[in-house]
């Protein structure tokens, strides 16, 4: 088995109750999977990856949002450089609206798939209720997520992912002692 590395930067997040929740959404669905910006910049072109995205963690207090790459140790320097050099990207370019309409669908679709059941539903329900959102919130996902803009996007990474509020962690593997 080859030995992987991962590179992680992270930033000061939002809370699910924040009026960017839906935007970070989006952006969440570009950045990540098969057809996302990362994939095509890191894997694609660089075929430096074998995994990447970006995801976050937020709960009623502000969590934290984490992009990540894993690759091989001797690729790491030119990981992070090429990450953060993405991550500054997002802050003064507008991601094409083919990407983001693509991403809209996927996750309208993923959340009427996620709530089809009766059990599903009450949950989501019962949750939102509790943290103050109300039970009905899951009824403006939509409309909310379609609401998001290019220009939505730029500004939550220029206000969000500002180099002097990132944090970065490389994972090595161990070294042997006779290294």
């Amino acid at each position: 088995t080859k030995e992987q590395a991962l590179v992680l930067v992270g930033f000061p997040g939002i809370s699910f109750a924040d009026q960017d929740f839906y935007a970070f959404e989006v952006l969440t669905g570009v950045l990540s999977g098969g057809g996302g910006k990362l994939f095509s910049e890191i894997r694609d072109k660089e075929g430096k990856a074998y995994t990447l995205g970006a995801y976050s963690v937020w709960g009623l207090d502000p969590g934290y949002y984490v992009f990540y790459v894993a690759t091989t140790p001797e690729e790491v320097p030119r990981v992070r450089e090429k990450l953060l050099s993405e991550i500054a990207s997002l802050r003064q370019t507008l991601i094409p609206a083919e990407e983001i309409i693509r991403t809209k669908e996927s996750l309208i679709g993923l959340q009427k798939l996620s709530l089809q059941t009766a059990g599903a539903l009450s949950f989501q329900a019962g949750l939102d209720e509790l943290y103050g959102l109300g039970y009905d919130r899951y009824l403006a996902y939509e409309q909310k997520i379609r609401s998001v803009t290019a220009d939505d996007l730029r500004r939550i990474a220029s206000t969000y992912f500002a180099p002097d509020k990132k944090v970065l962690v490389l994972v090595l593997p161990e070294t042997s002692k006779e290294d």
